[in-house]
């Protein structure tokens, strides 16, 4: 059997462990490519898919009367309910490809613990707190006619987890420390109309 200094001496072995060490960084970074964009791939049918949700909870809630929200209106606040069941469909999709805090530093909510945080007498996971920060819904416009097409554009900033090929594919540096890349989705779904029957809550 021969040893490391064998292969030192011989010029043919040297050769070798040069020409390896030499072409290890490059297979090392295509891998590392290969890898990021699969994950790429897969999150952006998750965020298709996201959008798609977004314009059903949409078409849903919007022709429904609300609290100072009429049929076929959509307020501007945020904190309004057709806001959130549209926010939150979103959101829910999006939890398979957003990681948990620790993946993204200290968190999005200062220094978040491993436990999950609980909001009133609801206890949310990191996961989901992480993906409802790094989704944005947008609507086109606040009201609506019977039958109009209502365009849902999703926006989620993936997290890059794989570092050589998150630096080579451009992904911009956040907050937290570490490399996202924008993800877009839209979809468009005709609005119900008129809604025949009780007010939803």
């Amino acid at each position: 059997m021969r040893t490391a200094r064998d292969l030192w001496e011989d010029d043919r072995g040297s050769t070798g462990a040069i020409e390896f060490l030499l072409s290890f960084p490059f297979l090392l970074t295509f891998v590392a490519l290969i890898v990021q964009l699969a994950l790429l791939f897969v999150a952006q049918v998750v965020v298709d898919y996201a959008a798609f949700n977004a314009a059903r909870s949409a078409i849903v809630w919007i022709p429904s009367s609300q609290p100072g929200e009429p049929r076929n209106e959509l307020s501007d606040s945020r904190s309004s309910v057709k806001w959130k069941h549209i926010e939150d469909a979103a959101t829910d999709s999006c939890i398979v490809i957003a990681p948990a805090f620790s993946a993204i530093g200290s968190g999005p909510f200062g220094g978040a613990s491993r436990m999950p945080v609980v909001f009133g007498l609801m206890s949310v996971p990191r996961r989901y707190l992480t993906a409802s920060y790094l989704t944005k819904v947008e609507l086109d416009r606040r009201r609506f006619e019977e039958q109009e097409p209502i365009r849902v554009v999703v926006q989620h900033d993936l997290v890059m987890r794989v570092p050589i090929a998150a630096s080579i594919l451009g992904a911009k540096r956040t907050l937290f420390g570490v490399r996202t890349r924008t993800l877009t989705g839209e979809c468009t779904l005709v609005n119900q109309g008129k809604f025949h029957g009780p007010d939803l809550e």
